[in-house]
């Protein structure tokens, strides 16, 4: 019996000690956790000219063919039948106009030119039996001629009165109404090339179309469309609208699709096709630089250093060139030369 509360004895001895020196260990391994490292940072802006990832630029739905029909002549609408919607054939009467002024006109030049050659057949077969001129015949040909050429334009002015559509397609809009009196070059009708590609025309800001390139892949979002339809860049406006200061730029959409002309839209272009625009860091956050590239130390959400590859362009007095940053991410500046893998960092200064 006396063994065994010896044994006891000893065994709750022992115990109490380890929690004690477990007790007495604990505060010294907290002191002996290290401190935060003190630096310095910045946070990563969006490059010039470059647009953040997802950024969209309102844009509206085409054909590349559209175009607005008039007369070249005025007149009052006699014929206005057509819907927007309807399809038409190359050709199609669209419109027409009262032709009874231009068909007298016609009928009246016609009339002249025939009298003219008349005259002029006439004079030439006097000139060989002396009893007038070749000078007077020759004169005779050219009235003839001139009236031919006055009934060639009154009977294309007749011919004008009825608007035909220069290709197959579709019917946008109607600009007038049948028993309108219209000015010549006055729109009358908008048609579309239905075989012409559906494009979306987005105006950008000039930055940003400067780092655009003609077949760069894009996105076109319709209304609450949950998937963009794929595109690629078509064309880019050579010069920027003078008021706006906008680029206009052109997708095509890879495939068709069933929405009107004129269709509100948004595009937004593929990071991966973008030229890497040029990011400044001060010089003092370059751990090395070389032409492989630079490294920098960037603090993640927990505060802990990480390192981050870049690419290196050079220096800028002081600072240097790179691209790689992630927008918004908080590059250590000062004190970067003393950071590890993970290390705990606060950042004290901007």
């Amino acid at each position: 019996m006396t063994d065994r509360r010896l044994i006891a004895f000893v065994v709750i001895a022992a115990a109490g000690a380890g929690a004690l020196g477990l007790a007495l260990a604990k505060p010294q391994a907290e002191a002996a956790a290290p401190a935060p490292l003190a630096v310095r940072a910045i946070t990563v802006a969006a490059a010039d000219g470059v647009p953040p990832a997802g950024q969209r630029f309102a844009a509206t739905l085409h054909y590349d063919r559209e175009a607005d029909l008039s007369f070249r002549v005025p007149g009052r609408l006699t014929r206005m039948g057509l819907q927007p919607g309807d399809r038409i054939a190359a050709g199609t009467v669209v419109a027409a106009i009262e032709p009874d002024a231009f068909a007298a006109a016609e009928a009246m030049h016609a009339a002249g030119a025939a009298r003219d050659q008349r005259d002029a057949a006439r004079i030439a077969s006097l000139v060989g039996d002396g009893a007038t001129s070749p000078a007077a015949a020759e004169a005779a040909r050219d009235a003839a001629r001139a009236s031919a050429a006055g009934l060639a334009g009154a009977r294309y002015d007749l011919a004008s009165t009825r608007l035909r559509a220069p290709f197959a397609g579709l019917v946008l809009a109607r600009r007038a109404e049948q028993g309108e009196t219209v000015n010549a070059g006055q729109a009358v009708v908008r048609v579309a090339d239905r075989s012409s590609p559906q494009i979306a025309i987005a105006d950008v800001p000039a930055p940003v179309a400067a780092h655009l390139q003609q077949g760069q892949m894009a996105q076109v979002w319709c209304g609450d469309a949950m998937a963009p339809i794929v595109a690629h860049v078509w064309r880019i406006a050579g010069s920027a609208d003078a008021h706006s200061g906008l680029v206009a730029v052109k997708v095509r959409l890879d495939a068709p699709i069933a929405l009107a002309s004129g269709t509100p839209a948004a595009v937004d272009f593929a990071r991966s096709g973008l030229p890497q625009a040029q990011q400044r860091v001060p010089a003092e956050a370059l751990i090395d630089a070389g032409t492989a590239g630079a490294s920098l130390w960037l603090i993640d959400r927990g505060g802990h250093a990480r390192r981050q590859q870049v690419r290196f362009f050079g220096f800028d007095d002081r600072d240097a060139l790179v691209a790689g940053l992630p927008v918004g991410a908080r590059v250590i500046t000062a004190g970067a030369g003393f950071v590890g893998e993970g290390q705990l960092v606060a950042v004290i200064g901007a």
